[in-house]
C-alpha cells in the first residue's frame, strides 16, 4: 500500500489551509495512497486556559500538563479541533475516522520522566501529563487505511491503563511515519 502521513498545526483547522489539506487528501487518496493525517492545537489550547481562568505554564517551549490543563488538551486537541478536521474532510467525501491515544491504544504513551530543557534552567523539569510516544497501534491503523477510511489522530496518547498523556503532535507524526 503506498501511503503518506500528513500533520498540521491547529492554526490551519480554522484557515483557508484546511481546504488545500482536504483536496490534497482526497486526490492523493484518488492516486491509489491512504494515510493519516495527525494535528496538534497547541494556540487553541492556550486560549481556552486562559478563557477558563488558567494560567499556561510553557517552558522552553513546551506545556507543562497539570491535570487542569490535561482537561482543556483533552477538549480542544482531542474534541473541537479533532471534529473541525473530520468534518472539514468529510465536506470532501473522505471518510475520516478521529481517533487519539486512548482510541484502542492508537497511540501508545508512557509518562515523561523530569528532564533539564535548553530555556528550563538547571534543575529537571517535571511536565506532568506529558508524554512520550512507545509505539502506534500499526493494525488499527493500516486497517482503517486500506478501507479508504483517513484516521485523524489528535496529539494524545494512553499508556495500557487508559492513562492519558499531552503529546507533541510533530513527535506524534513521526513516530507514526515510522509504521506506515
Amino acid at each position: 500500500m503506498k501511503s503518506f502521513l500528513i500533520k498540521i498545526g491547529g492554526e490551519i483547522v480554522d484557515s483557508p489551509q484546511m481546504e488545500i489539506v482536504a483536496k490534497g487528501i482526497l486526490e492523493l487518496q484518488s492516486s491509489g495512497y491512504r494515510g493519516i493525517l495527525v494535528h496538534g492545537g497547541g494556540a487553541q489550547a492556550t486560549a481556552m486556559q486562559k478563557k477558563l481562568g488558567q494560567t499556561p505554564n510553557i517552558v522552553g517551549g513546551r506545556r507543562i500538563t497539570d491535570k487542569d490543563a490535561l482537561d482543556v488538551m483533552k477538549m480542544v486537541v482531542g474534541g473541537q479541533i479533532n471534529i473541525q478536521v473530520c468534518s472539514a474532510l468529510m465536506k470532501h467525501g473522505l471518510k475520516p475516522i478521529g481517533l487519539n491515544g486512548a482510541s484502542s491504544s492508537a497511540i501508545k504513551a508512557e509518562k515523561r520522566p523530569p528532564v533539564v530543557v535548553s530555556g528550563g534552567g538547571d534543575a529537571p523539569i517535571d511536565f506532568g501529563h506529558v508524554g512520550d510516544v512507545k509505539g502506534v497501534n500499526v493494525p488499527l491503523l493500516l486497517g482503517l487505511m486500506e478501507r479508504g477510511h483517513v484516521p485523524v489522530l489528535a496529539c494524545l496518547g494512553a499508556d495500557q491503563n487508559g492513562n492519558v498523556f499531552n503529546i507533541n503532535a510533530d513527535v506524534v507524526a513521526n513516530q507514526c511515519s515510522k509504521h506506515i
